[in-house]
């Protein structure tokens, strides 16, 4: 079956836009157990040494973050103490792993109660093993634009996970290293750092790309729920009324779509938007009380600055993301409503016109028999 531009819209996706291991991501990062076709993974990603590490990291910043001040801080690496917001930051470090950790406590249940992530089809589609149609994109250029956007990105996460990997290396070394003798910089503050560049990496590999697969499966929902509205419109415009059919079609896609979002939002993603808003607001209260109250010199307020913004950052891409879905829904219905008002009103004066004829004809009969 072929589109007005001769491409074949059955077809997998085309080379350069197929992104490699799209379906199997969470599998590879340890974030998840269902294979998904994945071979294997690389040993670092041990979903039972990622548990660990979020442990450990966890239970140290709550412990930091409640011991006197008199206390060897470099001795179990608490940077937030050199920066001069022992609680806050611990606190707010506390609260990422947890978020981190939720979320593979929510993906492990998930394998074991059998309940499969049916929205990994639409990765599947992207990652060149399922045909879009399965899925229920039959327009070209609805097809490119989404695989365009989750390359672009995908690339943009992995550039961002580079970055926050090896600021959380370097903020595990420099604060305490500054202040550490040589002996206490090599049996404490290396491992450390290095355990909180794990913990940083793992944290941010979880957190990134489940936002990156929640702004794609969003985009995807968005561009199924635009289609059924373009079909709509085209019907006000070319003046098609409202009969069975068309309200049949349009019904029978629009409750295809909502069934689907139900289904996602079941499965994980509603525990997932959860636990993220909760976990950010909660970090921007901490860290936002410590900017305007703590007592800390003037780079590390910047770099706290930066850490907000970019939680704000994210924070808006969730919540706009999240909109931009339902305002294209609520659109869907303010379209049908116009539909069934210009098939009442074309009805009205079908009615009218029909009125005028009788009362023509009636008049013209009474002509005759006079």
């Amino acid at each position: 079956m072929k589109n007005k531009t001769g491409r074949n819209t059955l077809a997998l996706l085309p080379s350069n836009l197929v992104i490699d291991s799209a379906s199997n991501h969470f599998y590879r990062i340890g974030l998840s157990l269902h294979k998904n076709n994945c071979l294997k993974r690389s040993r670092i990603y041990n979903p039972t040494i990622i548990f660990l590490v979020f442990n450990l990291y966890m239970f140290r910043a709550l412990i930091a973050s409640q011991l006197p001040n008199n206390f060897d801080f470099v001795a179990i690496g608490d940077w937030p103490y050199y920066l001069g917001a022992k609680f806050h930051l611990n606190m707010s470090v506390a609260s990422f792993q947890c978020l981190a950790l939720i979320n593979q406590i929510i993906h492990y249940l998930n394998y074991r109660k059998n309940i499969k992530p049916s929205y990994l089809k639409l990765f599947e589609m992207l990652s060149g093993s399922v045909e879009p149609q399965s899925l229920g994109l039959t327009n070209e250029e609805d097809i490119y634009r989404l695989a365009k956007r989750s390359k672009l990105f995908f690339r943009l996460t992995d550039w961002m996970l580079k970055m926050l990997t090896i600021s959380a290396y370097l903020l595990g070394l420099i604060p305490c290293g500054i202040h550490a003798t040589l002996i206490q910089l090599i049996i404490f503050v290396i491992p450390w750092s290095i355990i909180c560049g794990f913990a940083g990496h793992y944290a941010s590999n979880f957190i990134l790309y489940q936002i990156i697969h929640y702004q794609i499966i969003c985009y995807y929902l968005k561009i199924k729920l635009e289609r059924v509205n373009k079909e709509i419109k085209a019907m006000l415009e070319f003046k098609i009324r409202f009969n069975s059919t068309n309200v049949q079609k349009i019904n029978k896609k629009l409750v295809s779509i909502y069934a689907e979002i139900k289904e996602y939002n079941d499965n994980y993603w509603a525990k997932f938007l959860f636990c993220v808003l909760v976990s950010m607001i909660f970090n921007l209260n901490m860290t936002s009380f410590q900017i305007l109250f703590g007592k800390m010199d003037l780079l590390s307020r910047l770099m706290i600055i930066i850490y907000d913004i970019l939680f704000m950052f994210l924070l808006v891409i969730l919540t706009n993301t999240s909109a931009s879905v339902n305002f294209e829904a609520n659109k869907s219905y303010k379209l049908l409503n116009k539909l069934m008002i210009m098939t009442i009103n074309h009805k009205i004066t079908n009615t009218k016109q029909l009125k005028v004829f009788d009362k023509r004809f009636i008049f013209h009969s009474n002509l005759i028999f006079l």
